[in-house]
């Protein structure tokens, strides 16, 4: 799995008794680097997890060459890649299974927490949903044969949900203006990210690169713009990750220079024009 995404994912391979072994990426997209992938495989590795981050997918058939070739599972991390495609397959359709994330600012949210799990495989899929209800049973409600948990979806949220995804792909075409109007116009200095060339990106968020960081969030700060940071700290370097610490300069690098502009289906021409305007007086 990359070095530089959301704990979540590691967090969900300690969770079932497994160990991350973190890797590089691609300087361009920051998604995970196939070849690093590869390179990291040994005879305890059970899967390979792509990290479809920023609402761009990672190049998934490099790296289905490279399960298929060493007998592994490759699971889909989509939470923020709602809708989003790599040579016309959509995500959460290619791996085994994939994990989706409606936390409310997702390009599909809920109005709270919520997550779902989408696969291919029915046995698999009605083993998830026993585990999300305490492990409960297929034939009795009052028997419990598996070590479950409390991960089932309520109904308002469900309800939410279904009645916002008939807009999701409007909203990511909004998405897609905003970043197309963003590429036109920041400044040399502001490197936007990715997509790869196969790659139909949703941009959950705006992901950029600038040289000086923090005089570049002071002046978006005074002039009343948000921005974010999609992650300031890689997981192979957090405090609870120690043991698992691994050498990636491209993901170290980029962890110093990583900015996220604001982001929205809904952001105007002249919001987005202000931003870049804010960018050109502060990194020329």
């Amino acid at each position: 799995m990359p070095g530089n995404t959301f704990i979540a994912t590691a967090e969900a391979v300690l969770y079932v008794g497994a160990r991350p072994r973190f890797v590089d990426v691609l300087p361009d997209t920051l998604l995970l680097d196939p070849a690093a992938a590869e390179a990291a495989v040994n005879k305890n590795t059970a899967a390979i997890i792509g990290v479809h981050l920023f609402g761009q997918m990672v190049d998934v058939e490099s790296i289905l060459e490279i399960t298929g070739k060493h007998g592994l599972a490759f699971i889909e991390d989509a939470a923020q890649a709602h809708g989003a495609r790599f040579a016309g397959q959509r995500a959460g359709s290619v791996g085994v299974a994939a994990g989706f994330s409606f936390y409310p600012g997702k390009n599909l949210g809920a109005l709270g927490d919520g997550g779902a799990v989408v696969t291919q495989d029915a046995a698999l899929a009605d083993k998830i949903r026993r585990l999300a209800d305490h492990g409960r049973s297929a034939d009795s409600r009052f028997i419990h044969d598996l070590v479950g948990r409390n991960s089932r979806l309520d109904s308002v949220q469900a309800g939410a949900l279904s009645l916002k995804l008939r807009l999701l792909d409007e909203g990511n075409k909004g998405r897609v203006r905003a970043w197309e109007q963003y590429v036109n116009e920041l400044p040399a200095s502001v490197v936007p990210g990715g997509p790869a060339p196969k790659a139909e990106a949703v941009y959950h968020v705006g992901v950029v690169q600038v040289d000086d960081r923090d005089q570049v969030c002071k002046a978006l700060d005074e002039a009343g713009i948000g921005w974010g940071l999609h992650y300031k700290t890689p997981c192979h370097l957090d405090a609870a990750y120690g043991e698992f610490k691994e050498s990636l300069p491209v993901v170290e690098r980029a962890a110093d220079r990583i900015l996220s502009l604001p982001m929205s289906p809904t952001l105007s021409e002249r919001q987005v024009a202000r931003v870049c305007e804010v960018l050109r007086g502060v990194t020329a």
